[in-house]
């Protein structure tokens, strides 16, 4: 009977055994695996929406690309600009910087004949009626003589006939 009790031991042991494993199928089955699958659905949408990301990041860092180099191109234009704007201001000011250098020289060129003008007619002021007078008595001396006055009055009547023929 051992040995009978040892089979039916066995075969029992089996039936649990099956038992068991049925068991744990059927809560596999009914309670884990929806787990699971929801989980793996999850991890595939995770996944998903992750490639989804990425492509978005590509494109938008390929927006981002392009906007700095159209900013840099708009920077190196605005430059050009810049440069050619300063370029023309000093031109510009180099003119009129020489056109009040020589407004300048013209303004002294002119104050300075004045200045001899004015010299000159205060000189003549002074000195005309000394060379007058001084004139006029050389004159006075000169033809003092008779003789000297009557051929300066003979010349002078014929150059005068000579001046109407």
């Amino acid at each position: 009977m051992i040995a009978v009790e040892n089979i039916v031991g066995i075969v029992f042991r089996v039936i649990n055994f099956g038992v068991l494993i049925g068991l744990a199928v059927y809560f596999f089955k009914k309670h884990a695996l929806p787990i699971i699958k929801q989980q793996i659905a999850d991890k595939q949408a995770f996944i998903v929406s992750l490639h989804n990301q990425e492509q978005m990041l590509e494109q938008e860092k390929e927006e981002v690309t392009k906007r700095i180099i159209e900013d840099e191109q708009q920077w190196m234009h605005l430059k050009d600009t810049f440069d050619q704007w300063r370029t023309t201001v000093s031109q510009v000011y180099a003119e009129h910087e020489k056109e009040r250098q020589q407004r300048i020289r013209t303004l002294q060129d002119r104050a300075e004949n004045r200045m001899q003008q004015v010299t000159s007619m205060r000189l003549s002021v002074r000195v005309f009626p000394q060379a007058l007078e001084q004139a006029g008595a050389e004159l006075q001396k000169y033809y003092a003589d008779a003789q000297q006055a009557d051929q300066f009055i003979k010349r002078i009547i014929d150059h005068m006939r000579a001046g109407k023929q």
